[in-house]
């Protein structure tokens, strides 16, 4: 008997072929998956040409999920393994339609992206009880600019946290005036936070079962707030506030020298700038990166003079390539060469101009730096004499990486707080046994933040009193609750009444 194959098959390999064509002439460079999955070609995206003869290859990857037409027809269909399939994958997806001409004639290619109206359209059809869903090719984008504009647009935050929004706030819609979603990641993990109007008083979330019901399968705790975490672009600051990492992924602060507001849409580089300042709020720190070098790729390509640039903003870059020093890899010394370089050119502004805030800013940072290439105790010698907010961010975060507790105390106490070192002091008082003080520190965070340090220092306060609660297991072990004794439960359930 001879080997057979459907109609159904011929179409769809045809189209496959179609569409892997078509992308290596958009520069995406399909892979062909196999066996496939629902995925059928993952595509390395080409960046913005850098010369005449060479472009970026950012390692942006495409998840492609390919669906023929007949002949001359408008749409397909998906199920809803396939539906499911966009809102699990962990990087960004996209459908293309091609539809099928008669021989002789070239193939159409149309490309469907998750945007927040197709989000939309496939959350409808999973709520409901049909089994398929159609697309329509006429509903999909066929221009080249208009669709890589749109691919880029989708490496701009991360897929499934920004879906996980989208979702929230379409299921929510309706049941709150307005929601809103925003992304927290912590070093304890990812939460959603939900903020509405509606939710000033807490006995609408807890009367209103319909609110939790909603978002129960987006796959991402959620925290119901009236108002948002995290500030407009711009909004200033108290004071300087910290800069990176400093050796340990705790060390994660907010922006200083933050940009004012002007109450105008943003665009171009105070666009860029207010990017980077919002992801480095956020702890998205691969995403800032990203941000900076767009802006320090306009600045070499002089679109921005380079005596233009405010030594605010080099001192934003500066940051960015320190926090990416520290990881201790390949790119760590380009890193710390580019930060340097900027620290440089802030140091000739500064010979005209002085400005002892930006000055002593800028000290501090060095000092992170010396952390990187010499260790703490230099870094700590280095910063001895510095006490602005900055340097006491950092300084008391070498001494908690140090487990340093004692001089990381006596560096805070007796100090006016300050939104820069504020849940480090949290984790300090926490992990002293000064509860009380810890709580006055998370207290008075919730009083004078703009930037979410509130919850920032929540996080620390719960960090520090479950690590004195279950000190005595065993690092590294996946604690159970069948592993607690008796006095661990009583220890931990008392972290929830603080909490």
């Amino acid at each position: 008997m001879p080997k057979k194959i459907t109609e159904s098959q011929d179409q769809g390999n045809a189209g496959e072929q179609a569409f892997a064509d078509w992308a290596a002439k958009m520069h995406w460079y399909p892979t062909k998956l196999v066996p496939d999955a629902g995925i059928d070609y993952v595509c390395q995206i080409r960046g913005e040409r850098i010369s005449a003869s060479t472009s970026v290859m950012p390692g942006h990857l495409l998840n492609v999920s390919v669906r023929s037409t007949v002949e001359d027809s408008d749409s397909v269909k998906i199920d809803r393994s396939d539906a499911e399939l966009i809102f699990s994958t962990a990087s960004p997806m996209v459908f293309a339609l091609v539809r099928r001409a008669p021989l002789g004639q070239a193939d159409q290619i149309a490309i469907r992206v998750c945007d927040e109206a197709f989000v939309a359209e496939i959350e409808h059809f999973l709520r409901s009880t049909k089994n398929t869903h159609t697309l329509h090719f006429s509903d999909a984008m066929t221009n080249p600019c208009e669709i890589q504009e749109n691919v880029e647009q989708l490496f701009i935050q991360p897929h499934r946290p920004m879906i996980a929004r989208i979702r929230a706030e379409f299921r929510l819609n309706g049941l709150l005036q307005g929601p809103h979603a925003e992304i927290l990641h912590t070093e304890l993990g990812t939460v959603m936070y939900i903020h509405s109007e509606d939710l000033e008083s807490q006995t609408i979330v807890s009367q209103n079962v319909d609110l939790e019901s909603a978002i129960q399968d987006i796959g991402i705790n959620v925290v119901f707030t009236p108002r948002s975490l995290i500030p407009p672009h711009g909004m200033r600051e108290t004071g300087p506030s910290a800069g990176g990492r400093v050796a340990m992924p705790e060390e994660r602060v907010d922006q200083p020298h933050a940009m004012e507001s002007t109450g105008e849409e943003l665009t171009g580089f105070p666009r860029i700038r207010a990017q980077i300042e919002k992801e480095l709020s956020l702890w998205n720190y691969d995403l800032a990166l990203t941000s900076a070098e767009q802006l320090e790729s306009e600045m070499q390509k002089g679109q921005i003079g380079t005596d233009a640039v405010p030594p605010e903003i080099l001192f934003l870059l500066a940051r960015v390539h320190v926090i990416h020093g520290e990881t201790e890899d390949a790119e760590s010394a380009y890193h710390i060469t580019q930060a340097n370089e900027f620290l440089t050119r802030i140091d000739k502004f500064l010979s005209t101009t002085p400005s002892s805030e930006l000055s002593e800013d800028v000290g501090a940072l060095r000092g992170a730096i010396e952390n990187i290439e010499n260790g703490p105790d230099a870094a700590l010698a280095f910063l001895a004499d510095y006490t602005n907010p900055y340097a006491v961010r950092i300084r008391l975060a070498m001494f908690v990486n140090k487990q340093e507790l004692d001089n990381a105390l006596s560096l805070i106490e007796g100090r006016s707080l300050h939104l820069s070192w504020c849940d480090l002091g949290t984790t300090v008082f926490a992990a002293k046994g000064r509860v009380e003080d810890a709580m006055a520190v998370v207290k008075w965070a919730k009083e004078h933040d703009q930037s979410g340090k509130y919850p920032q220092c929540v996080v620390r306060l719960a960090d520090a009193l479950m690590g004195i609660a279950l000190a005595d297991q065993e690092p590294g072990r996946n604690i159970l609750p069948y592993y607690l004794s008796d006095e661990e439960r009583i220890k931990v359930r008392e972290v929830i009444e603080v909490l």
